[in-house]
């Protein structure tokens, strides 16, 4: 006998076989979709190790070869010095890195100031095709300027600076042992490259 619900529902029952089998249906794929080959969990990429910094505490450097002297990070070592003249390595065993120091007196090189500078800046540039970015940042200071080059990507030298009075010029590279991703020592590197332009503001002239 046909019901008041059968009269106004005539697919009611239909649609309750049609469910039953959707949902039949989608339980078995979801089965066989568990029977493949196992696969690998990938692995967490590594992070890099936490590296701790020293404060900011300085030394001052002299040398009878050098008509100038400054300040340099406390945990540096004066690791050689060229005979008879103002070349020295500043060496930081905990980080593996120095900075090599270099100097000239303008009026005795029979070049001016301009292009001591052009030719400074060609030799940063040189490693041009293994940076990503070169960065020039001015510096002045009371007793002359000069520029910091700071150089991004896998180079062993992430930064090369100059400073001058027009008289004397003081340039300093600063190298890893070995090369090394910009990302991985950044902390280490941008702790360092102030310290070198601390080192660059604090020369004193003789």
């Amino acid at each position: 006998m046909e019901t008041m619900l059968d009269k106004y529902m005539p697919f009611r029952y239909a649609d309750v076989r049609l469910n039953g089998w959707v949902v039949t249906i989608s339980l078995i794929c979801v089965l066989l979709s568990g029977c493949g080959e196992p696969t690998a969990p990938f692995p967490k990429p590594s992070g890099w190790p936490r590296i701790d910094l020293p404060s900011h505490t300085y030394q001052l450097i002299r040398d009878e070869n050098c008509p100038f002297s400054f300040e340099a990070p406390a945990f540096g070592q004066v690791e050689s010095r060229k005979p008879d003249s103002c070349w020295m390595d500043l060496y930081f065993e905990k980080f593996q890195c120095r900075w090599h120091i270099t100097y000239r007196y303008l009026p005795g090189s029979g070049r001016d100031i301009a292009e001591h500078n052009e030719e400074y800046r060609k030799l940063v540039f040189k490693h041009i095709q293994k940076v990503n970015q070169i960065k020039e940042t001015p510096l002045k200071g009371d007793n002359g300027n000069g520029i910091m080059y700071e150089l991004f990507g896998t180079v062993g030298v992430p930064a090369q600076v100059f400073y001058t009075d027009s008289t004397h010029m003081v340039m300093a590279a600063f190298y890893f042992d070995e090369a090394v991703r910009h990302d991985s020592l950044a902390p280490v590197i941008d702790f360092l490259k102030e310290d070198l332009a601390h080192m660059m503001y604090s020369i004193e002239w003789k």
